[in-house]
């Protein structure tokens, strides 16, 4: 049986359960055969893994602004609220990873790359917000990344 198998089955089993495990990329104990790159490649990983319908990325922003600039700004229509494919434009509004050399906004595009080629939608909302996932429905902040 395949790692990745292995590692479906083990999800499927914590979610007859109600269960699942919270799975985080920590810099200080990831081996280099156990590295993803960063947290939000690791989640749209592991939302493939189990087929799921829906990834919820919480950040310090609400989506995807149209340019780096206007994120401070919150100029009125400069956050991106529905993005159906990714391309260059999307990835030129993302910007550079942070200094680190890895995260930022350019990770959370990538992860929403992952998601739509295996019909899962992603969205990217501020978890600074009060209830950030129950307002999801009600709060127009955020960026749906969603196939047409």
């Amino acid at each position: 049986q395949s790692r990745s198998s292995a590692a479906s089955d083990v999800y499927k089993r914590q979610i007859k359960l109600n269960s699942i495990a919270v799975i985080n990329e920590n810099d200080t104990v990831a081996t280099k055969e156990l590295k993803f790159g960063d947290n939000d490649l690791l989640a749209a990983k592991v939302a493939k893994l189990v087929n799921a319908d829906l990834l919820v990325v919480l950040s310090t922003i609400d989506g995807l602004y149209t340019s780096q600039e206007n994120i401070h700004s919150k100029k009125s229509g400069a956050l991106i609220s529905e993005v159906p494919r990714i391309n260059a434009k999307i990835k030129k509004m993302a910007g550079d990873a942070s200094q680190m050399g890895k995260g930022g906004m350019i990770s959370k595009i990538e992860a929403a790359e992952i998601c739509l080629k295996n019909n899962c939608v992603m969205v990217i909302t501020s978890g600074n917000n009060k209830k950030p996932i129950r307002g999801l429905s009600k709060r127009k902040k955020s960026t749906w990344f969603i196939k047409k």
